[in-house]
């Protein structure tokens, strides 16, 4: 299932394509803009990339304090956070539904 980030720039994908690519512009400038989820790839018409952006997903930072007691995982299955305070220095952990998680070796964070 497609999350909301993904439809949303998928939508925008398709609006800048129908936009932006306009076979009334000379060849020489004209440029091909398409979406795979992960970049954006812009072409000429003889299909030689021109640029690629890709797309940086920034993490919320919580502490193990505040993942205890406000964002619980049982509330936050499957979202991704960085844990600023960890013991062994500031990492990301994942939500399985029941406990934080590290990981580097799944140990629990937070319940």
């Amino acid at each position: 299932m497609a999350t909301l980030l993904e439809t949303s720039l998928g939508w925008l994908a398709d609006l800048v394509g129908l936009l932006v690519y306009r076979d009334d512009i000379p060849l020489p400038q004209r440029r091909r803009y398409s979406f795979d989820g992960d970049s954006w790839d812009i072409t000429d018409d003889e299909d030689n990339e021109v640029l690629r952006l890709r797309i940086v997903h920034t993490l919320t930072s919580y502490t193990v304090v505040q993942l205890e007691t406000i964002y619980i995982a049982s509330s936050h299955a499957q979202e991704i956070v960085y844990v600023s305070n960890e013991v062994g220095g500031a990492q990301p952990a994942f939500s399985d539904g029941t406990n934080w998680r590290k990981f580097s070796d799944r140990a629990i964070i937070a319940d």
